[in-house]
């Protein structure tokens, strides 16, 4: 019984609450404030009550709409002008109850009130029709990389960030070389993908990344007949989409390692021991599961393992951050700005972290694993007592220039790494935002 008049009690404080705040909306509307469909010297305008019933049912029916995910504009916006540094001036207006994008090169599209990420992904494929009418691929495969853009043939190139700027700066100059082909686009599309996937930013959006992945994964799939669904599922996934993803995982072999982490809780016969850990990408998606698993006692060893194998130590170190130990989370967000920062002063050289971590087992064994690699990260940047924050803000700004895409770009280079960088004071709150 008392249960009940608790939640009576409780149902009418809510509607007391909607009342009220529906006559604050009431009040609001009817201030005298002017709308774009109501000009001020208009005969309603001379009428109060008239004014505020017309306002009122103008913002009722802007509620019925929701703008676009600016990403699907920024990556049409990007596709439509791909060859170039800048991307394409879109106008996104409402029009006959709808979305209406227009832009150059006779570029008009429409989108439902409030658009899905179907209806979003769709924009983009027309913005790349649209490009791809004006400048089919013509190039052919650069002979240095004949042997691994070869369909199938393609290493896999796992979640070192590291090693896909590396690999995308590559193929950058090919495609600035007029080696325009298919292949190197396919090549593009999985390493944007991933880098999206493992990108970090609690602080600083990635949108230049998130959007030239998008737009070189849709150009991919409307020139070659290989399977994207794997990076077009990263990518959806990272940016929250995630029912999208696993509807794109049915297209990919049951065995798939995206597949086995989206469906591992469907598979109870399958367990973590038993999955091959050779292989980068199953590494990592081990590592990924172990801790929204949460079973934080066996990430550690997986995440030394996985760093010792792959190299990877950025998506590992960022993946601690969500573990249950506060110690370990504020170790890692410390570590963050130092790796961030020896890692992006050497995306174009090698940084080893496997044979630091062997190094580490044969004569530091002892060493807490996190401060041990905080001291690497020291040493490795030259810090000598500076302002990391100076160095990091210098370094990203001269590195970057020497992206200039279309794949990874500087301000796709910069906010990838700043993105890390400022995270990790945001998690222990030396910045608010």
């Amino acid at each position: 019984m008392k249960t009940r008049i608790f939640i009576l009690l409780g149902l009418l404080a809510l509607a007391a609450v909607g009342f009220w705040q529906q006559d604050r909306l009431l009040d609001m509307l009817g201030s005298g404030a002017k709308t774009d469909q109501q000009p001020a010297d208009s005969p309603a305008a001379e009428n109060p009550g008239q004014t505020r019933v017309a306002d009122t049912l103008l913002q009722l029916e802007r509620l019925k709409r929701l703008p676009p995910d600016q990403r699907f504009l920024q990556a049409a916006a990007v596709v439509l002008a791909y060859d170039t540094k800048q991307p394409a001036s879109l106008k996104l207006s409402w029009k006959d109850n709808g979305w209406l994008v227009t832009g150059p090169y006779t570029f008009r599209e429409r989108l439902s009130p409030i658009p899905s990420f179907t209806e979003g992904v769709r924009l983009v494929k027309s913005a790349a029709a649209n490009y791809l009418k004006r400048r089919p691929l013509s190039g052919k495969i650069p002979a240095e990389m004949a042997d691994s853009l070869r369909p199938g043939q393609d290493s896999p190139p796992g979640f070192d960030s590291k090693v896909l700027i590396r690999r995308l700066n590559r193929l950058n100059r090919s495609w600035k070389d007029g080696h325009q082909h298919v292949d190197v686009l396919v090549a593009a599309a999985n390493s944007l993908s991933r880098l999206a996937f493992v990108r970090l930013d609690q602080v600083y959006p990635n949108d230049d990344l998130v959007a030239r992945a998008m737009a070189t994964i849709v150009l991919a799939e409307q020139t070659s007949d290989q399977n994207l669904a794997y990076p077009a599922g990263l990518l959806a996934y990272s940016m929250g989409y995630t029912e999208y993803a696993r509807q794109q995982a049915q297209n990919l072999d049951n065995d798939h390692p995206w597949r086995w982490y989206l469906e591992r809780h469907q598979r109870s016969a399958e367990k973590r021991a038993d999955i091959d850990t050779g292989d980068p990408d199953v590494s990592y998606f081990l590592l990924l599961a172990i801790m929204e698993d949460e079973d934080y006692a066996a990430w550690q060893p997986v995440f030394v393992r996985y760093v010792r194998n792959h190299n990877g130590i950025l998506p590992a170190l960022k993946n601690g951050l969500s573990h249950d130990a506060r110690i370990l989370r504020q170790s890692i967000a410390a570590l963050l700005p130092l790796v961030a920062t020896f890692e992006m002063t050497r995306a174009t050289a090698d940084t080893d972290w496997k044979q630091l971590l062997h190094q580490k087992e044969n004569k530091d064994r002892e060493a807490n694993l996190f401060e041990w690699m905080m001291l690497q990260a020291m040493a490795g940047i030259k810090l000598d007592g500076g302002d990391i924050m100076e160095l990091f803000e210098q370094a990203s700004v001269e590195l970057g220039k020497k992206f200039q895409g279309p794949f990874l770009t500087g301000p796709g280079f910069r906010s990838f790494y700043t993105g890390y960088f400022y995270s990790a004071y945001y998690q222990t709150g030396t910045i608010l935002v």
